[in-house]
């Protein structure tokens, strides 16, 4: 049997009424704009399972949807822009890490 593949897109985050953050990244001189959800209880709960893991790349690709992080990986992102750039820049639009 098949596989499918969930992706959360920001179109249907949005069409569920999910709350949402923007936040743009820089890679390689060219800004890209993102969008995810504000409570990250929201996103996808392969996010979770891959917090759970310390898998923290792979939760970033499934709360920001396949087709941003197509976006991401052909403007040349690479480990060190995705947890210093796009992580820290979601922590911070989401608030996260606040008391």
């Amino acid at each position: 049997m098949a596989e499918t593949k969930k992706t959360t897109s920001p179109a249907k985050v949005e069409a569920e009424g999910v709350e949402t953050v923007t936040f743009n990244v820089e890679i390689n001189g060219r800004t890209i704009n993102l969008e995810a959800p504000a409570d990250i209880l929201s996103a996808d709960p392969d996010a979770y399972i891959a917090y759970e893991e310390r898998k923290f790349g792979v939760m970033l690709k499934a709360i920001l949807g396949e087709h941003q992080w197509m976006q991401l990986r052909s403007a040349g992102i690479t480990t060190r822009i995705l947890m210093d750039e796009v992580f820290a820049k979601y922590q911070e639009a989401a608030g996260l890490g606040e008391d």
